[in-house]
């Protein structure tokens, strides 16, 4: 067996590990400090709970629909970052203003905005869409541009022998240079998107009939239906780690190993 594969089973092996023993603690403190069920119920009910949200439909309705929903988010956040850079490369000026803007906003929690998009959108979908359209545009567009700036000048070389330039340079030369640190962005936009998908939903209500996880939360702690809230939490937590670790993860090393970069 290849030594990668080893590392692999037994990073995983490892995770497992630590989950079981959180689980553990989990129930030695419920047990021992005698805490009412109602706040902190054991971790088999919790299971349970999800598990029959999942069979019945209800918790698979709302992880679909919260899934689609940041799905589009980074999507949509993702292509206007890729429009950024490529007005960035294209004008010292742009250049200029467009890093001072990312300065001003890539810090800004994505919730310091909720005032302001309820005064422009309101409350519903299009409060939540915007407030994941800002936690996912800056972070993909500071690693893109990051990698704009990087490129070797022989990239430039190559593209003024071809002939190229514009946005013909920028799709056919800058941006699969850059597609590492594309990723990488994309990556962490993800999580962003994913968190500020889950807090504006608590705030400004259920997206869709039903709602999403984030709505599930807030009904959790409003009915006092505590398994309920910690099985979408649960849901939460188990779809940021799979996404993050069996999808981005591994295309973020894929790609950075057939660019011949170290992944981080």
């Amino acid at each position: 067996m290849p030594r990668s594969f080893h590392k692999l089973s037994f990073r995983k092996f490892r995770n497992w590990l630590w989950i079981l023993l959180l689980i553990g603690l989990w129930e030695i403190i419920r047990i021992s400090a005698g805490v009412n069920p109602l706040i902190m119920p054991s971790f088999g009910v919790i299971l349970g709970t999800l598990i029959r949200g999942i069979i019945r439909g209800e918790l698979l309705e709302r992880w679909v629909l919260s899934i689609g929903v940041v799905c589009s988010g980074l999507l949509a956040g993702a292509g206007i970052a890729v429009i950024l850079t490529m007005l960035s490369g294209a004008a010292k000026s742009a250049e200029s203003f467009l890093s001072l803007l990312s300065s001003l906003m890539h810090p800004l929690p994505g919730l310091a905005l909720m005032p302001l998009v309820i005064l422009w959108f309101g409350i519903g979908y299009s409060a939540v869409f915007f407030v994941m359209l800002h936690a996912v545009i800056w972070p993909v567009y500071v690693n893109l541009e990051s990698g704009r700036r990087s490129l070797a000048p022989a990239w430039s070389l190559y593209a003024r022998n071809l002939g190229l330039n514009g946005c013909r340079k920028f799709f056919r030369i800058i941006l699969p240079g850059s597609f590492p640190h594309l990723i990488s962005g994309i990556r962490t936009g993800w999580a962003r998107s994913w968190r500020a998908f889950i807090a504006a939903e608590m705030v400004f209500g259920a997206v869709g009939s039903r709602g999403g996880l984030g709505w599930q939360l807030f009904e959790g702690r409003v009915m006092m239906d505590t398994p309920a809230l910690y099985s979408a939490l649960l849901a939460v937590m188990m779809t940021g780690m799979a996404v993050e670790d069996l999808i981005l993860g591994r295309w973020e090393s894929a790609v950075r190993k057939k660019w011949g970069e170290e992944s981080s």
